[in-house]
């Protein structure tokens, strides 16, 4: 309330930091929110005069509430191990200032401090970290987080379940499941390989039960993340013969060659246990290995077959030449009877071609070039003239090329017409 002795009577007014005035002489601030917060005076004027009251400041205390705030904003980081992660700053709306409090993921206090400052991140630091404000007015109603994901691979924690590192079986033994482990974030998956090199199973359990030869050697066990990869082996030892092992040097078990073309010594090899020995077969000649072909023609065509024998048991593996060269045609015939045709009869000729690949085989009328008709992928085809006239004797040309040569080889057959004039068949 404010007073003034005045005659006449004073009006009051009140003003806000100098804003704002109101009328009457009291000044009444009910349910106070912080915008109230300021400095007040009371002025009493009549038509005499004016007088100003002292300053009456009045300061509203608060809380945080809801306005805890984090700079920068993210309130999600992913980082890998050893990355560094920028200063995050925690701030609130208080009065009087808030002291801040950031909480560990373990929910223990981590810094009496509005910064989060974490720097170099390692895995342990991975989690949620909550900012508390707080003052004598209150505590923040909303909790403000940072999740800080720390991604790692696995490193050298990758371990076996048994833990041995070889194993000496005879076959059909059982061996017990052995599971990988290791520890990733984000998780890991699994990959045994096989000692051929190829993937077993997309599992951390290796099962392979009761043993046979193709099991012998090296697994590898594969544990691997956006992260890194790390692996860890174990040595499976069996006596065994060579199996489906069997395998080629170089690696090609179908090889094309044109004819007069050389093919490198082929080396066959397996996995046997005592070691085999070796040796080649086609069409029952034995030859030793490696197999030596050098210039090859198309007799040397055909599969050959590795065979690898040891005290346990003998395997064999086939390797294939493919000798490829140019059409040759074999024959061009009539299908029956020779070169004569009646007026209005049919004539069939079929050509015969040897080439490898196949050939594409096109007939021609050579007396005026026309192309008749066309096959492609064929060792033989056949061309009909089906209604004979006068004008169809000639020379019928047979031409084949296949993809080894870009020149057709061709050969002609001739084709007689006979009409009638009268009594006789004459010749056309």
């Amino acid at each position: 309330m404010s007073l003034s002795d005045c005659n006449p009577v004073c009006a009051y007014s009140w003003t806000k930091d100098g804003q704002s005035p109101t009328t009457g002489s009291d000044l009444q601030l009910t349910n106070i929110q912080r915008g109230q917060t300021g400095v007040y005076r009371c002025t009493a004027s009549n038509g005499y005069g004016s007088r100003t009251s002292i300053d009456v400041s009045v300061t509203v205390n608060y809380g945080p509430g809801a306005s805890v705030s984090i700079s920068p904003p993210d309130n999600t980081y992913t980082r890998t191990e050893g990355d560094t992660l920028p200063d995050i700053t925690c701030t609130a709306d208080c009065r009087p200032g808030c002291t801040f409090v950031w909480t560990k993921p373990d929910n223990t206090n981590f810094t009496a401090s509005a910064v989060l400052s974490l720097g170099q991140l390692d895995r342990s630091e991975h989690g949620t970290y909550r900012c508390t404000a707080r003052n004598v007015a209150g505590e923040s109603t909303t909790t403000t987080s940072v999740i800080v994901t720390v991604q790692y691979g696995p490193g050298t924690s990758i371990t076996l379940s048994p833990p041995d590192t070889s194993y000496s079986r005879t076959e059909e033994d059982t061996l017990p499941d052995i599971i990988c482990t290791a520890d990733c974030r984000p998780g890991c998956t699994f990959v045994w390989t096989k000692p051929d090199n190829t993937n077993f199973t997309a599992s951390a359990v290796l099962s392979l039960g009761q043993l046979d030869r193709s099991e012998h050697g090296t697994y590898i066990c594969t544990a691997r993340n956006d992260i890194g990869t790390s692996k860890t082996t174990t040595t499976v030892t069996l006596q065994y013969g060579p199996g489906d092992s069997i395998a080629f040097e170089p690696m090609q078990d179908i090889v094309e060659r044109v004819e007069n073309q050389t093919v490198p010594n082929i080396k066959c090899f397996a996995d046997c246990r005592p070691p085999c020995t070796y040796s080649w077969s086609k069409s029952g000649t034995v030859r030793p290995n490696p197999l030596s072909l050098s210039k090859v023609t198309r007799t040397n065509a055909g599969t050959y077959t590795c065979i690898a024998n040891n005290t346990i048991s003998k395997g064999t593996n086939d390797w294939d030449l493919i000798v490829k060269f140019p059409a040759e045609i074999d024959s061009l015939e009539y299908n029956q009877g020779d070169a004569d045709v009646t007026e209005h009869g049919s004539k069939t000729l079929i050509c015969k071609v040897e080439s490898v690949p196949s050939s594409t085989i096109t007939w021609y009328y050579k007396n005026n070039d026309k192309q008749l008709f066309t096959a492609t992928d064929v060792l033989e085809s056949s061309y009909t003239l089906t209604t004979a006239g006068c004008l169809d004797t000639g020379l019928y040309t047979c031409s084949a090329r296949n993809s080894v040569s870009n020149t057709a080889v061709v050969k002609d057959i001739r084709i007689n017409v006979l009409y009638h004039n009268g009594l006789l068949k004459i010749k056309a």
